[in-house]
Order: structure tokens, then sequence, then C-alpha cells
């Protein structure tokens, strides 16, 4: 390969790329989360041109933001091939800019800057890489358009570092859809030190040239703190975020095959309240909470894509172990049959929305999302509010305010239910019935949803 400082150098694979070789032999879909400069452009080069020499009729497609990073990107591939030994250096047919053909296999890799009527009319490709995709412009677009080229059977790999000033991208979507096992893409994250060279050391040197948030993206530790919004974006303090983390542990019990987290057992002295966003159960999870009313300290965790029959039958489970919590499903969409379903089972211990005591549940609407998620944010910065599930506290990180919501929602491709869980809880504990003979007749006074 060609090292900017030392000239022409032997590539000395790290373990991290031969680790993505393996990775790309077994998957078609796969997006990579890495830090920057970790030799990936050089590796996804080697690859396009493997595919080339090796495989007849082999089309790639490589992606890249711009015109001059495309033809960087097939210079590496000319660069590789020109160092190979005769017995492997193939004759190239055409050696353009943006395409390099090998008449020999039929095989042909061709490199397109990220406009927005890439790809369209270039029919199906073995393989497309999408190099820095984070940045590309139109990356919604050449999605639509790009995709459907490998669906025959072909092999799509996107890699990023991540982009900080932009938090609603289609990379984010995407990975974010890939750890929930929303979609087929098999995702990878390579931290700052895949390098050897990269030591503690090394990273506190690199603390003087860049600011925190500038350092999470170009050399993160962790996926979280590659994929936090910096503190103007995000809608939550990230500072008392990083401080709750103090309180994170393992659950003392797990149930219903990881549905359920306990973090304290049920106290007859203590009081709860059940805060609880439902889902149809197929695509986006369920969330769910019992916290402590006094010391607003999550003791139950809910979360899963959960059919309705078995939300109930956990909640109703719950609910008779925790004293009967004082209860608010959100009434919206699925939220009336759940509730219904509670009914049924025998749930009465319920928080109204309505004057009349006619609606069970919490109902969340324009009018009230602003001043639920205004209040838990205050709660957040005071550290008020006591999380100890760390994939739970994970999620504020990404709801970020956005044109459409001032007041912040979630970042294309991640979830929300621990946060709209939070929000209910603390709405409906500061009308918590301060006896439980008044839980079944409490109705909400105040206003009206």
């Amino acid at each position: 390969m060609r090292d900017k400082l030392k000239g022409v150098i032997p590539f000395d694979t790290p373990p991290h790329i031969v680790e993505i070789l393996r990775i790309c032999g077994e998957y078609r879909l796969i997006i990579i989360l890495k830090a920057r400069q970790i030799y990936m452009t050089w590796t996804m080069a080697g690859l396009a041109l493997h595919g080339a020499l090796f495989q007849e009729g082999s089309n790639t497609v490589i992606l890249s933001k711009g015109e001059i990073e495309a033809g960087e990107t097939l210079d590496y591939a000319r660069f590789i091939h020109s160092q190979l030994p005769d017995f492997l250096r193939i004759g190239k047919g055409s050696d353009q800019s943006s395409l390099i053909t090998f008449p020999a296999m039929h095989s042909k890799i061709r490199a397109l800057p990220a406009t927005k009527d890439a790809g369209i009319g270039l029919g199906g490709a073995s393989r497309i890489i999408a190099d820095e995709w984070e940045f590309h412009e139109y990356a919604k677009e050449n999605y639509a358009e790009i995709k459907p080229m490998i669906d025959a059977g072909g092999q799509f790999i996107i890699l990023s570092a991540v982009n900080k000033y932009d938090q609603e991208t289609k990379f984010k979507e995407v990975w974010f859809k890939a750890q929930a096992k929303e979609n087929n893409f098999y995702p990878v994250f390579l931290p700052y030190n895949v390098l050897s060279e990269r030591t503690e050391a090394w990273y506190e040197d690199q603390k003087r040239e860049y600011d925190q948030w500038e350092l999470e993206g170009r050399y993160p530790r962790n996926e979280q703190e590659a994929l936090s919004a910096p503190q103007l974006v995000c809608r939550f303090d990230v500072q008392a975020l990083n401080a709750m983390r103090e309180d994170c542990r393992s659950p003392i019990h797990i149930e219903r095959n990881g549905a359920v987290k306990i973090y304290k057992d049920s106290s007859t002295n203590l009081k709860y309240c059940l805060a609880f966003d439902p889902s149809e159960g197929a695509y986006d999870p369920c969330g769910g909470m019992i916290g402590d009313w006094a010391t607003k300290e999550k003791v139950v965790q809910i979360s899963g894509k959960i059919p309705l029959d078995e939300q109930a039958q956990i909640i109703f489970d719950l609910y008779t172990r925790y004293n009967q919590p004082f209860t608010a499903v959100e009434r919206n969409a699925s939220g009336l049959s759940l509730i219904e379903r509670l009914k049924n089972l025998g749930l009465t211990n319920w928080f109204h929305c309505d004057k009349q005591g006619e609606k069970e549940g919490w109902w969340t609407n324009s009018a009230n999302r602003p001043v639920m998620i205004g209040e838990l944010a205050e709660a957040i910065r005071l550290r008020q509010i006591r999380e100890p599930d760390e994939d739970a506290l994970n999620q504020f990180y990404s709801f970020i305010r956005t044109r459409k919501k001032s007041e912040g929602e979630a970042r294309g491709g991640a979830h929300d239910e621990h946060i709209m869980t939070w929000g209910i809880f603390l709405q409906i504990s500061k009308e918590f019935p301060r006896t439980h003979t008044s839980f079944k007749t409490y109705i909400r006074r105040e206003t009206t949803y």
C-alpha cells in the first residue's frame, strides 16, 4: 500500500482487517461503523479488485462522497493491481477515472460520486461498496436506487465514520435498525484502537487537538460514544446522562426470555407507579417500567417485541407482585386494546386522563408531549431519576431536537419507548394517590386530554 509518510510499504494485515474479510465472506448485507484512518478504504479497494480478478462477470460499484473521493478509491485498486506478481496481474481493458475493466474475466470496477442520480440505469451488481456513506448528501435517494441492484444475490457493504453534525442520516437509520434486527444488515463496530499503535497515551494526546464530541466522532471508543448526539442537538443533558451511568447495573432477575428485568424486588412498605408504552409487537418494541414513587428509581423494566396478550399477562403479573401500582398505559394506538385486556384480567388501580374518570391510561398529544419531555429533561439535568438499565439510558443520547419536533424525537431508526415510559411515569407520579383506598376512585382533576 501507499503510506503518506513512508511511501510504498507492505500491507501488514491488522487483525480487524482479517475479521472484516471473514465477515465479508459470510454476509451479504453489512454495515460498518468505524473510527477514522484504519485502512478500510484500502481494504474495500482490495476486495473489489479480488472480485474482478477471480469472479468471472464480477461488477463492483464503489459509491463515494464526491468525484475526487470516487477516483481516489478506484486509484487504490489500480495501485494494488500494479503491485501484484505477474501471474495474478491480468490485463486491464478500459482504465478510466471512473472505470476499470478486465476483459479476460468480463469483470469491472466502477466508482461513482454520490450524486442524486447515482446508480440509475446501471442494472445489477455483484457488490456495492458505499464508502463514508454517513457523509453522502443523497444517501436516502441513492439507497432506493442502489439497493435493488444487489437484491438478486449481490453484496452491499456500507461503511462510514460518524457525522456528529447530522443526526438524521440514512446511515444512522440503517445502523439502528440493524442493531435492533429490524433489517438484514450485519452491524460491525470498529473502535479507534483496532490499530496496535493507538494506545491510551495516543488517545490522551488526541484530546489536546479536538473537542470531546469531535474526538468521539473521529476516534470513538464504543458505539454509544460514536452515535451520541452533541449537547447542542441532544434533547437531554449529555453530562447528566454520563453521570447517570453510575446507577447502571445488572438486574437481579431476568424473566420472560429477557423481556422483564428486575432491579429490586417488591417491598410491602413502598408505593409504586407503573407506566407502559405499548406496541403491536411485530415491528416496534413495547416499553414499560415500575418505579418507586418516592425516590423515582426504576425497579422493573419491560421491553421487547411482545404480542399484546403477552404484554397484558406480564403487566398483570407484575401488578400483583408490586402492591398494585398506580398504572398508566398509553392510550394511543394499540394501548386501548391493551387497556381492555388488563381490565378483563382485573387491573383496577388506574390513572385516568379525563375528569369523569372514564378513560383509563395516559393520552399523549401535541399539547402535553412537549411538557412531558421538558419535565423529563429537567429531571435528568437535576439527577432526580435513577435509571439502572444501560440500554435504556443509551436511548436518551439518540433523542434529538429536529425541525419537526423541537421538543425532541428519536433519531431515524432509533426507538424511544424507555423515554416515553419515563415521561409518563413522572406525569402520573405528580398525582399519585396517597393511600391505596383512593386508587379505585382516583380521577384526574385538572386537565382533560
